[in-house]
């Protein structure tokens, strides 16, 4: 009898405390949750006195952010002046002011930091820029594999390899101003007779001096490359110089977002840009084609194949006068094109040869 009343009791226990385990295990969870769930970002103002710090956003606030940056991407993409894209970026500073994303400056600072630097910016000449250049430009972009570093670090290497990249792997803590600062997309590594290239992967858009420039996917810097060899032969591709701004790095995702200034952007791969006057374009390769096709049919007539007989002088010289007028056309379309900024290809790689 003692025995059942027992375990009686103990199952009446065992009852109760499930019943609790049930009501506080949702909150338990919860909370483990939401701190798993947590994203330590990295924050640092590029090209002046500051201190980095680290803010931790959710998933969900993460997601606001990332959709922010974009949005920044496509209002860059269409805008026509330099006014316009200044206050595209004065309206992304207050929404980041509300992640606490500014590192502790308030939305006025910020804006006025940017004022001054841009009115330094607008002194560079940047003439004689190419069609996959900008400069004076204001930039925003999400990549991966880049590096941020000032002006010091960037001709050190031009003195002593090991100085940089000892600072290069611990964050460069002991120099004590940043100044117009430079991104590197892409580095290229060599080692045993053999070597390899990791581009950064992402997007960038820049609204500045030579217009609205824009690259996306594999992104490799062509501005100058920077030696960190030391005992492996190692080269960062620097394609922004001069940038001043926000760097928001994720390290779960390994990317880095940035938005500001850039004195200078270069960048080889992953240009993309509307080629104008399309139909123009398709006419003036077609034709080209065209007068190559005619070109190879009046040679093959002209000379044997086999022997490399001349057999007609006459259809001969007919050959020699379609390739010197198609080099030239060729030559025109090109120049003209590039002038025009007109985004077309070399006319030269559009031939079926």
């Amino acid at each position: 009898m003692i025995l059942y009343n027992l375990s009686k009791k103990g199952l009446t226990i065992a009852i109760i405390l499930l019943f609790i385990g049930l009501i506080f295990n949702p909150i338990i969870n919860a909370r483990v949750s939401n701190a798993d769930d947590l994203v330590d970002l990295k924050i640092d103002f590029c090209g002046f006195n500051g201190e980095k710090q680290n803010v931790q956003l959710t998933q969900k606030e993460l997601n606001e952010v990332d959709k922010l940056f974009d949005a920044v991407r496509e209002q860059l993409n269409v805008t026509r002046s330099t006014a316009e894209s200044e206050r595209i970026l004065y309206d992304a500073i207050v929404q980041l002011k509300k992640y606490d994303l500014i590192g502790g400056l308030s939305v006025n600072q910020v804006q006025n930091l940017f004022k001054k630097y841009l009115a330094i910016q607008k002194e560079i000449d940047s003439s004689m820029l190419g069609v996959k250049e900008n400069a004076n430009c204001i930039i925003a972009g999400r990549v991966t594999n880049a590096y941020f570093f000032g002006p010091v670090l960037r001709y050190i290497h031009y003195f002593f390899n090991p100085i940089l990249l000892i600072a290069f792997t611990t964050g460069f803590p002991f120099f004590p101003f940043r100044i117009g600062t430079s991104i590197t997309l892409g580095t290229y590594t060599e080692w045993m007779l053999e070597w390899w290239t990791y581009p950064s992967e992402g997007w960038i858009v820049t609204s500045g001096t030579n217009g609205t420039k824009k690259w996306m996917g594999k992104l490799l810097g062509d501005i100058e490359c920077i030696d960190l060899s030391f005992v492996v032969k190692k080269l960062l591709y620097v394609g922004v110089d001069g940038f001043f701004g926000l760097k928001i790095y994720n390290p779960v995702t390994g990317k880095t977002s940035f938005l500001g200034y850039a004195r200078k952007v270069k960048i080889e791969s992953g240009w993309i840009d509307e080629i104008k006057h399309q139909l123009l374009f398709a006419n003036v390769v077609l034709s080209s084609n065209f007068r190559l096709f005619r070109l190879r049919h009046l040679w093959d007539i002209a000379i044997d194949t086999e022997t490399y007989e001349l057999r007609h002088p006459i259809i001969f010289l007919r050959a020699l006068w379609l390739m010197t007028t198609l080099y030239f056309w060729i030559i025109f379309w090109n120049n003209f094109s590039n002038k025009m900024d007109w985004n077309w290809k070399d006319i030269f790689n559009m031939l079926y040869i």
